[in-house]
């Protein structure tokens, strides 16, 4: 064999050897990549609702649905006007919008008065001494303030949303608008049932409920959750993955 003919083995079984590394290589990689980590959950900033300021008065509250076909925002109705907002997941923004989006919207309608699942106050309930959200008279772990106010079954009562902060508990101003608040950083967190299973991540809302009342409403495909004051003046929307 000349050399040329040598040269000529070596230079091929280098080239072969090269790409079975790089085959491998990708191949490997491949193999231990990590699948995708789900979108995490997400809230918007805290949002005024101007065209509801004044519609007080019975049966007051808001209703919720989701939109037609493949869109995927939240729509938004006040109890007590045909006044339509429109709740855009990937910007985080409401939009006015005509009634007629609401009435061919396919979405199935919560009432947000009335359409939430409660179980027995035996079952569950936040204990006004230790402030804790108590589920069978366990304590459910993983809930991030040190204060739980408030909890919200969804419609199918499969989950529920915890509100929750990590300053000093406050004394209501009005004993009709509840137990009170709490004073630092309040969040929101989802919880199977009866698995009692974090879902999703936590998120830190735009509010604080020290001076005032929040509560919660879940849409009836569970994938939003929207919290607002106790005139519908402001709220903020989760997201939930």
């Amino acid at each position: 064999m000349n050399r040329d003919t040598v040269k000529a083995v070596i230079i091929v079984s280098a080239l072969v050897a090269l790409g079975y590394l790089v085959v491998s290589s990708k191949i490997s990689g491949k193999l231990s990549r990590p699948a995708s980590a789900p979108t995490p959950t997400s809230v918007s900033p805290l949002l005024k609702t101007q065209r509801w300021v004044g519609l007080a008065g019975y049966p007051g509250g808001i209703s919720l649905r989701t939109a037609a076909g493949n869109n995927t925002d939240l729509l938004l109705k006040h109890n007590n006007a045909e006044i339509i907002y429109r709740f855009n997941p990937a910007d985080k923004q409401l939009r006015f919008v005509d009634v007629d989006t609401w009435n061919n919207a396919e979405g199935e309608i919560i009432d947000c008065n009335t359409a939430q699942v409660e179980k027995e106050s035996w079952r569950t309930k936040i204990d006004r001494g230790t402030n804790r959200l108590l589920i069978d008279g366990k304590e459910v772990s993983g809930i991030i303030g040190k204060v739980h106010l408030y909890y919200r079954y969804t419609s199918k009562g499969d989950k529920f949303a915890v509100l929750s902060a990590n300053g000093k508990k406050a004394t209501s101003l009005l004993s009709f608008l509840g137990e009170g608040g709490a004073s630092g950083t309040h969040y929101s967190q989802v919880f199977s049932y009866p698995g009692l299973v974090p879902i999703g991540s936590a998120v830190e809302l735009p509010f604080t409920t020290e001076t005032e009342t929040f509560q919660n409403c879940w849409s009836a495909d569970e994938r939003f959750i929207v919290y607002s004051d106790a005139s519908n003046s402001r709220l903020s929307i989760v997201v939930v993955r």
